[in-house]
């Protein structure tokens, strides 16, 4: 009898050790999940973009930049969501350091600090199998201690990361398009100055054949005044030789003056009359003051244009060729670009490009759902598997206990 009683004693002392270890580690834990910081987390998904949510970016006529597609544009919205940089920035502007950090001191790192942050945003990408389909979602999480902190974080960071896509996409675009600006630019100075330089040899072309036609002129010009010289001369010579032949016959007057009064005498024969006419045909025969007063005249005379058969002609060429109506209209002329075929359309070209302005508010690069609110649950603690892992421990520790005390010898 007092064998089963010290062996039912054994028992419930036993087991009363198991139920005291484990409301003891039960305790402890509780103590865990209530001092324990609490962790919440908060998702948030994105869908790409539709062609519409994209058309403003699709330009046309620059280069490059009507290839726009939904496929780079959202790859363009993953790459931010996962740039450190952004992350860095809205760490920053939120000054999350203080809620991360908020007893640091003095020789705290920040970098870590915003290491250890940026370690709780997740981002997550489906990777289907072959063969099978899968939505092109992008998830990204947060998860940290405050849910209306993480609400707030996810949200901005959602913002900050489709802002800064639409910025780079239209910040490409604004450069090509200045590309394109310039080269437009650069074609219609090309023209103008093609025009210029073709103008300007319009004028030296034509002032150089006009100078070429004016020499040629004044060698006409020069060639017959000599050639109109050298004949006066030449008369001048001929009429003072017949001038002392004159002289030397003693003919003072010319020849059919007198023979028209000896005619008039009966006494000379018709015969005689037509012999000495015939014969008198020599200059000499004008008589020597007919001869002389020529050679006076021709000695003085200073000027032979008006003697030359042609030369007003030639002058008046030359005189027209002074003044090329068409090389001075040439050189007043101010502006070519009247006079270029092709220059509108490159203006037209160049007011296209300059006009274009793209509303950032007509873009998205993805399609995000609603907005995040702070989560209702907490994952950390995890309050029921901490109750069953209790149970379940506290049990293990009260055999130990129950076996150790079995183990001491019996007084």
């Amino acid at each position: 009898m007092k064998s089963i009683s010290s062996t039912s004693g054994g028992h419930w002392s036993n087991k009363k050790t198991q139920f005291l270890a484990q409301q003891q580690l039960l305790r402890l834990l509780r103590y865990y999940m209530h001092y324990w910081p609490h962790r919440s987390i908060k998702q948030k998904q994105s869908l790409p973009p539709s062609n519409n949510n994209i058309q403003a970016l699709k330009i046309k006529n620059v280069n490059d930049v009507n290839d726009v597609n939904v496929d780079a544009v959202y790859a363009l919205f993953r790459e931010k969501l996962g740039s450190v940089a952004i992350r860095k920035q809205l760490f920053d502007k939120m000054n999350l350091v203080d809620q991360f950090a908020p007893e640091r001191d003095e020789t705290a790192n920040l970098d870590e600090i915003f290491k250890e942050f940026n370690k709780n945003i997740a981002l997550t990408i489906p990777n289907p199998k072959k063969g099978k389909f899968a939505l092109p979602t992008t998830t990204f999480s947060l998860e940290e201690r405050d849910p209306k902190l993480i609400a707030d974080i996810v949200n901005r960071l959602a913002n900050d990361a489709q802002q800064a896509a639409i910025s780079e996409l239209i910040s490409n675009i604004d450069t090509k398009v200045k590309e394109q600006i310039k080269e437009v630019k650069l074609e219609i100075k090309l023209l103008l100055d093609k025009t210029k330089k073709q103008r300007l040899d319009e004028i030296e072309r034509l002032e150089t054949s006009d100078a070429l036609k004016r020499s040629e002129i004044e060698d006409k010009i020069k060639s017959l005044r000599n050639a109109a010289k050298d004949k006066r001369l030449d008369r001048i010579a001929e009429l003072t030789e017949a001038s002392e032949i004159a002289h030397s016959l003693g003919i003072k007057n010319p020849l059919d003056y007198k023979l028209k009064k000896i005619s008039d005498s009966s006494i000379v024969n018709s015969q005689i009359m037509t012999d000495v006419s015939s014969k008198s045909s020599g200059l000499y025969s004008l008589g020597y003051e007919a001869l002389e007063a020529e050679i006076a005249t021709l000695s003085k005379r200073s000027n032979d244009d008006p003697f030359v058969n042609g030369l007003r002609t030639l002058e008046e060429k030359f005189r027209l060729l002074e003044y090329n109506r068409k090389a001075e209209q040439l050189k007043n002329r101010t502006n070519d670009a009247p006079f270029i075929a092709v220059l509108r359309e490159k203006e037209n070209n160049l007011a296209y490009f300059e006009s274009i302005k793209i509303d950032p508010k007509n873009i998205k690069v993805a399609h995000l759902d609603q907005a995040a609110f702070p989560p209702e649950k907490k994952i950390k603690p995890k309050r029921k598997l901490i109750v069953v892992l209790g149970l379940v421990l506290g049990l293990i520790l009260g055999i130990i206990i129950a076996f150790f005390r079995n183990l001491k010898p019996k007084t």
